[in-house]
């Protein structure tokens, strides 16, 4: 693993855990940005590939967001994308490797952008009567450009809970927490325990960061949505009002907004609210659960005959 502190860019293997390189970039005063959909135990390979997307992307960017160039067996020989800024003209031949599972060109290293280590961060803590209230609210939040670094709904005992984390310069991210205050206060919400969300998240960052998967883990233990900011709300109303009786969380994790992220069902439940959510007008993207034994194993048979080119 490479890490280039003048261009804030880290080259990583593809069966590298994804804890593994925040905590050597975070000695170096970096971070990633964004925390894996399941734990640190994922692979960097698995969360590109799969295009997944976690806590924390609303402000840093997705995975795929932040990566600026690819390695993956092509033909039987190893290729890699060149670095090019966001503005150069023709194929980015990242996506033939973003979310297709390995399916066209197994990846075998990514190239990835870190950011520094945030020096403020302020939590908001706001409860709804109704989650599409709380969606209505993040669009507004989202719209005006005082993005979060974490959006999150909790729902238990039937309390809808909006939680929310802003990171970065400490004026900037002083002023966008107290804006967030004002418009979810006016949309309806009761402020609630703010003092409390920078310590939860803090645990709930160490928890991923030592969380190993049990071996009996079902597939499809993360679902992913996306829509509009008005489908997105009803959606998550409509799963919420048919598992009351659930505890789960439903995170929106593009800067955009419009997808969101639902955790913590049975799997029993996942299939039933699958079809209540796109009943309600969003769009299916997929289960996301571990797939780092078969990146592990990929990885492993293509490194032993390694061949260079470029593409």
């Amino acid at each position: 693993m490479d890490i280039d502190l003048v261009s804030r860019t880290v080259r990583a293997d593809t069966d590298r855990p994804w804890r593994e390189v925040e905590h050597r970039l975070g000695r170096a005063g970096l971070t990633l940005g964004w925390l894996p959909p399941i734990g640190g135990s994922d692979t960097i390979g698995s969360i590109v590939s799969t295009a997944a997307r976690g806590l924390r992307s609303t402000l840093y960017g997705t995975p795929t967001d932040n990566c600026v160039a690819v390695e993956a067996w092509v033909k039987g020989k190893r290729e890699r994308t060149p670095v090019v800024p966001r503005s150069a003209a023709g194929a980015d031949f990242r996506h033939l490797t973003f979310g297709t599972e390995n399916r066209h060109a197994p990846l075998t290293g990514v190239w990835l952008r870190a950011h520094l280590k945030p020096e403020a961060v302020y939590g908001l803590s706001i409860h709804f009567q109704e989650a599409n209230e709380s969606a209505m609210a993040l669009a507004q939040i989202m719209q005006r450009g005082a993005w979060p670094a974490v959006a999150m709904v909790n729902v238990a005992a039937a309390a809808v809970t909006c939680v929310l984390q802003f990171e970065g310069t400490e004026p900037i991210t002083k002023a966008r927490c107290q804006a967030a205050r004002r418009l979810m206060v006016a949309a309806g919400g009761v402020e609630k325990e703010s003092d409390q969300v920078v310590e939860k998240i803090k645990a709930m960052d160490e928890g991923a960061l030592a969380w190993k998967p049990p071996p009996n883990l079902p597939w499809g233990a993360e679902l992913s949505f996306s829509g509009t900011w008005a489908t997105v709300g009803l959606a998550a109303e409509a799963v919420i009002a048919a598992h009351r009786e659930c505890e789960m969380a439903i995170t929106f994790p593009t800067q955009h907004g419009a997808d969101l992220m639902i955790s913590g069902l049975e799997p029993k439940d996942q299939v039933t609210a699958t079809a209540i959510a796109v009943a309600n007008g969003v769009r299916h993207l997929g289960a996301y659960s571990m797939v780092n034994e078969l990146f592990t194993a990929t990885i492993g048979s293509m490194a032993e005959h390694p061949q260079e080119g470029s593409v």
